[in-house]
C-alpha cells in the first residue's frame, strides 16, 4: 500500500478557496503577502494576483519554489446548491450553546473525533487506521470514509474543539488520497457488500467535499468522485460493475441518487444532474400516489 507526500508544482486558487499544503514538515512562505498568506500550513488568498511560494526544510534552506495564482471567485448555480446542502448536513447555523441537548451532542461529537484521531496509524505503508486491517470486508471502507466526514464536520464547526485545525485538515487530505490509491478507485472491484461501494462510500465522499468545499479544487474533487461514477454508472440499477445488475427501488434508489447528485453538483455536471433529478422525481411521484391507510 502507498503512502508518500508529493511536492506541489503549481497552486491555482479561486479567491474564495483555501489550500491545504501537502507536507507538514515543510515550511511554506508566500513572498507577496498582499496576494495570499500562509498560516499553519493553510494558504489563504487575499486578492487576485500571482506570487511565489517558497518551500523550506527544517534548517530553513529553500528546496523549491512554487508558482501561486489567485483567480476570481467561483459563484454559480452549483456552488449555491453545495452551500445549501452543507447547511443541511453541518447545521452550524442553528447551534445553541444554551440548549442542553445540543451541548451534550457537541460533547459526544468532540469525544468521538478525539477517539478517531487516536486511531491514525504511524505506519501508513501498511494501514491508515490502526483498527482497520481487513478491507476485504467492505464495511471497513465505509467506516473509514465516514471518519473523514466526521472530521470534516468538526473542523468546519466554530463551536467544536478542532475548528479550522490544520493538522486535522491535513489528515483528511492525506486519508482521502490514501483510500483512493489503495481501496476505492476505478481499477478496483466490489468486494463483500455492494452497498458500501455504491451508497455508503459515495455518500461519505460527497458530504466530505461539500463540507470542505473551500479547501479542494475542481481537479481534486473530480479525481476522487470519478470512483463514484465508476461504481454507480446508472443509479436505477445496483451491482452494475459486478455483472449481475438488479433494478434499484425505494430507499436504495434515493440513497444512490442523492450521492450521485451531490457528486454531480461538485463536478458541475449538468447532464448527470438532469438524469438524477428524473429518477428522484419518479420516486417522489410514486410516494405521493401511495395511499396512506
Amino acid at each position: 500500500m502507498e503512502s508518500e507526500v508529493s511536492f506541489e508544482d503549481l497552486i491555482t486558487l479561486p479567491i474564495n478557496k483555501k489550500y491545504i499544503t501537502n507536507d507538514s514538515g515543510i515550511e511554506y512562505r508566500v513572498l507577496d503577502t498582499s496576494v495570499a498568506e500562509v498560516k499553519d500550513g493553510i494558504i489563504s488568498p487575499k486578492k487576485v494576483g500571482k506570487t511565489i511560494v517558497e518551500m523550506a526544510d527544517k534548517s530553513g534552506e529553500v528546496i523549491k519554489n512554487i508558482d501561486l495564482e489567485i483567480i476570481d471567485k467561483e459563484t454559480n448555480f452549483y456552488n449555491e446548491n453545495i452551500e445549501l446542502w452543507n447547511s443541511v448536513i453541518s447545521v452550524t447555523d442553528v447551534y445553541d450553546d444554551s440548549n442542553d441537548y445540543m451541548k451534550n451532542l457537541k460533547a459526544r461529537q468532540d469525544k468521538a473525533v478525539e477517539d478517531i484521531l487516536k486511531l491514525e496509524s504511524d505506519n501508513k505503508n501498511q494501514r491508515f487506521w490502526t483498527d482497520i486491517t481487513d478491507y476485504a470486508s467492505s464495511a471497513n471502507l465505509t467506516k473509514s470514509y465516514r471518519r473523514f466526514e466526521s472530521l470534516a464536520k468538526q473542523v468546519q464547526n466554530p463551536y467544536w474543539v478542532y475548528y479550522k485545525d490544520s493538522d486535522v485538515l491535513r489528515l483528511i487530505k492525506e486519508g482521502l488520497e490514501w483510500e483512493y490509491k489503495n481501496n476505492y478507485n476505478s481499477d478496483k472491484k466490489i468486494t463483500s457488500n455492494w452497498w458500501d461501494f455504491e451508497i455508503g462510500v459515495p455518500r461519505a465522499i460527497s458530504n466530505t467535499f461539500v463540507i470542505l468545499y473551500e479547501y479542494f479544487d475542481k481537479e481534486t474533487i473530480s479525481r476522487y468522485t470519478d470512483s463514484i461514477y465508476h461504481f454507480v454508472p446508472n443509479n436505477n440499477q445496483f451491482r452494475v460493475t459486478i455483472g449481475n445488475p438488479l433494478p434499484t427501488k425505494g430507499g436504495n434508489l434515493i440513497d444512490m441518487g442523492r450521492g450521485k447528485m451531490i457528486a454531480a453538483f461538485l463536478r458541475e455536471d449538468n447532464t448527470i444532474l438532469k438524469y438524477q433529478h428524473l429518477y428522484l422525481r419518479i420516486v417522489l411521484i410514486k410516494l405521493l400516489k401511495t395511499e396512506i391507510v
